[in-house]
């Protein structure tokens, strides 16, 4: 026999009153893409001792389709037959549809940057370290696996606009917010671009400048 808590029966929305959980009910309320799925992770479960899955039921009563996390373990009787299975099972829609929506957005963003000619990025002033957008290594050539110290970026800005581009970041750590126009030597190809920024700097509660994060737009066609 087996024993479901009322939590199950209210996320699959059976009674447990009336409703009897058997392999056949069990087969109904589970998504029948995830099938299968489910059972060959029970197997493997009773094997390794361990459960720990996701799979998506839907609702008896409202057709909803939720996302299930199952852990669990098993225990075993003395002949190492198992013998029971505990575990919880926990409803995480609400996040995995949150995981989706982030998704979504972030390809929007990544195609209007692509669009635009636009680039996102973010450096942390502390400890220098840096994200840089997929929009952002596209235009000016750079390997978002590569050096990303602000040093390293000062290195690739044209000589001529180096000492003006650093006063202005400087500058902007002061005043909160950067708008510089300067020439890049692309990494990839060493072709010189024309590069403008924006950005905001971020303060901490004494005030300190904690990180600094714009855009990044070529300029490239209107300068030539």
């Amino acid at each position: 026999g087996s024993v479901v808590s009322s939590g199950f029966y209210d996320i699959v929305e059976l009674d447990p009153e009336q409703d009897k959980l058997t392999f056949e009910m069990l087969k109904e309320v589970i998504h029948e893409e995830d099938w299968d799925h489910f059972l060959s992770a029970v197997d493997e479960g009773i094997e390794t001792g361990k459960l720990d899955f996701n799979y998506r039921v839907i609702g008896k009563e409202t057709g909803k389709v939720k996302h299930i996390h199952e852990l669990g373990r098993v225990e075993y009787d003395h002949e190492g037959e198992p013998a029971t299975l505990n575990g919880t099972i926990q409803d995480i829609t609400e996040s995995i549809e949150y995981q989706e929506k982030l998704r979504e957005i972030t390809e929007r963003y990544r195609r209007a940057e692509e669009i635009a000619g636009f680039g996102h990025w973010y450096r942390n002033v502390r400890t220098d370290d840096v994200v840089w957008s997929d929009g952002f290594c596209e235009i000016t050539g750079r390997d978002p696996e590569g050096e990303t110290g602000y040093e390293a970026m000062l290195d690739r800005i044209h000589p001529e606009d180096r000492d003006d581009y650093d006063a202005a970041f400087k500058e902007a750590l002061q005043t909160g917010s950067l708008n510089v126009r300067y020439r890049l030597i692309k990494s990839e190809s060493g072709e010189i671009g024309y590069f403008q920024e924006l950005a905001q700097t971020e303060y901490d509660e004494k005030g300190n400048p904690v990180a600094i994060s714009g855009t990044i737009q070529d300029m490239t066609e209107r300068e030539e």
